[in-house]
């Protein structure tokens, strides 16, 4: 019993690895597959949690919903099956509304007028295609390896060198 207790209170004492500017390290694996969406569908209000009853009908509702397996319907030229997707087979264990837990309404807030700024300043900068009219992106080119587009690479920083965006 003395143990456990030794451990509990070393437990509350740990310090929360930091960056050297002070932010939380969040670095390590993350995983997306829950059934809880990011923020809080409109019809559900308010409400910040569900019952273990509302809950397994919501998982329910979403499996059915997002099914990827499912037949085509009309018009739809189908997708790629469940195997390919990472949704979990239920939502968070709190049976919480929504992944957005601040604000309390569980939605993510409009951006501030100079973040809309910052974001048209972007889009206005971003690089055209030579021959794509309109083209914001090395996204629209369908030429593999072309000169004209940025290459299609993905890089990776560590959080100790990675700065918040907004």
């Amino acid at each position: 019993m003395l143990l456990m207790t030794a451990a509990a209170v070393q437990a509350q004492t740990r310090d929360t690895p930091r960056l050297p500017w002070g932010d939380p390290d969040l670095e390590g694996t993350w995983t997306n597959a829950t059934l809880t969406q990011l923020q809080r569908p409109a019809d559900l209000g308010a409400k910040a949690f569900f019952t273990p009853e509302e809950a397994a009908a919501w998982d329910k509702q979403r499996i059915e919903q997002t099914n990827a397996d499912r037949p085509a319907r009309p018009g739809e030229v189908g997708a790629y099956n469940d195997a390919f997707f990472e949704r979990g087979r239920g939502g968070v264990k709190s049976r919480r509304t929504s992944l957005v837990i601040d604000p309390p309404d569980g939605r993510i807030p409009a951006l501030t007028p100079l973040a809309q700024q910052k974001v048209e300043a972007r889009l206005r900068a971003r690089p055209t295609v030579p021959g794509i009219a309109g083209s914001p992106s090395a996204a629209s080119c369908s030429a593999p390896r072309c000169r004209c587009c940025p290459s299609p690479t993905t890089t990776t920083t560590p959080s100790s060198r990675r700065r918040a965006m907004w």
